[in-house]
């Protein structure tokens, strides 16, 4: 299966071409263009159009090339993730159940270790030997590494966090949204605390 695209064969066409002559004009009368009068402004106003349109004719070129190729690397996409997400799921599953029994493991030993200690603790007050001193017993928690035939699996703890109280986060670890900001001031907001907001020129070219 070959789909690789042929850039060499796109700026062969004619559309194409017609739009590489553009911008190369336009690029150049832009770099040589000096406003210094009504007359040589209203030219940069014209020019600016005709930026915007080859902008606009070159833009629909390309989706006449990537729309079709964009439609069928999400449909491939899809597919495949339709197909393998029952695998993720056991992913998942599996993983649960596995560090499941390393808790259990972990809990078990930690009892029997209890147990021995009590028993130890227990025959040297039956002995009456005066003051003797038990040293602890340590667990012995299950190895971080697992092997099986086909693979293994490693065990390691890591740092991880849940939110519980939102309003005592430090500032530091918060984040401006900029974009709900801007739809605010789009909607006529004009004061917001610890932020200015002012009004500045753009063209908009039609």
């Amino acid at each position: 299966m070959d789909e690789t695209i042929n850039i060499e064969a796109i700026e062969k066409q004619e559309q194409v071409k017609e739009i590489s002559v553009t911008v190369n004009t336009l690029v150049q009368k832009a770099e040589e263009l000096e406003i210094c009068d009504a007359s040589t402004n209203e030219y940069a106003i014209g020019l600016l159009s005709k930026i915007a349109e080859g902008k606009k004719k070159a833009e629909a070129q390309r989706k006449a090339f990537t729309d079709p190729l964009n439609q069928s690397l999400k449909a491939i996409n899809n597919f495949f993730k339709n197909l393998v997400a029952p695998l993720d799921q056991a992913d998942t599953i599996i993983r649960s159940k596995v560090l499941m029994y390393r808790r259990m493991e972990e809990e078990r030993a930690r009892k029997e270790a209890e147990e021995l200690q009590r028993k130890m603790e227990e025959e040297a007050k039956k002995k009456d030997t005066g003051q003797v001193i038990i040293p602890p017993v340590v667990a012995q928690t299950p190895p971080t590494t697992m092997t099986a035939k086909n693979g293994s699996a490693t065990v390691r703890k890591i740092w991880d966090f849940e939110i519980e109280d939102e309003t005592k986060i430090p500032r530091e670890y918060l984040c401006v949204d900029s974009v709900k900001i801007r739809q605010a001031i789009k909607e006529g907001v004009r004061e917001i605390p610890g932020i200015k907001i002012f009004q500045k020129e753009t063209l908009s070219v039609r």
